[in-house]
């Protein structure tokens, strides 16, 4: 998808290039401007089928009764003139914010899953263990108070898991491909 998307970046760019020296020269060329629209339009649905078949896979994945908990990330507008980088302003304006939540919300709604909402503050800075602050290297988070090492992502989420007062203490087993591994070693994942 994201090779289409640069493609398709590319072709929207040609043609307002092509239509903006038109413009200037003739009136305006409504052939261009009607590919500009169908090229904006193919990238619209597209990116909403990805998003439509990431929600199903993920509502299909839970287990029954399982709860969806998803961060509040709010994203402040960026100011005028801060965003540098074309790849970083085409990301942001492609950007379906709360698109992945919608669907998701409602395949879960329709398979009778719940889903909830956490507060996203420090869950990947804090310790699941112990609560102190750790440090993250790239995929490794280690605690300097509690000694316990893991995988960052599994760390946060845990504490997302246990700031859900309906699952905190709930210790249900991940089904991440890490935690799997863990298991079937006779590890503890904590």
């Amino acid at each position: 998808m994201k090779v289409r998307n640069r493609r398709t970046a590319k072709t929207q760019a040609r043609l307002q290039r092509k239509l903006a020296a038109h413009k200037t020269r003739h009136p305006p060329d409504t052939a261009r401007v009607s590919m500009l629209c169908l090229v904006g339009r193919q990238q619209r649905h597209r990116t909403q089928t990805f998003v439509q078949t990431v929600a199903k896979r993920l509502v299909e994945w839970a287990p029954p009764q399982a709860v969806l908990v998803f961060e509040r990330l709010q994203m402040p507008p960026p100011q005028q003139g801060q965003i540098r980088g074309r790849a970083l302003r085409r990301r942001l304006a492609l950007w379906q914010r709360g698109l992945i939540r919608r669907w998701t919300e409602q395949q879960a709604q329709e398979q009778g899953l719940r889903v909830a909402e956490v507060n996203p503050a420090y869950t990947c800075q804090l310790c699941a263990c112990c609560g102190q602050r750790g440090t993250r290297h790239r995929h490794r988070f280690s605690c300097p108070h509690c000694g316990a090492e893991e995988h960052a992502d599994i760390n946060a989420a845990r504490n997302i898991r246990d700031r859900l007062p309906v699952l905190r203490g709930s210790g249900l087993l991940s089904t991440s491909p890490e935690a799997r591994a863990a298991a079937t070693a006779g590890k503890p994942l904590a």
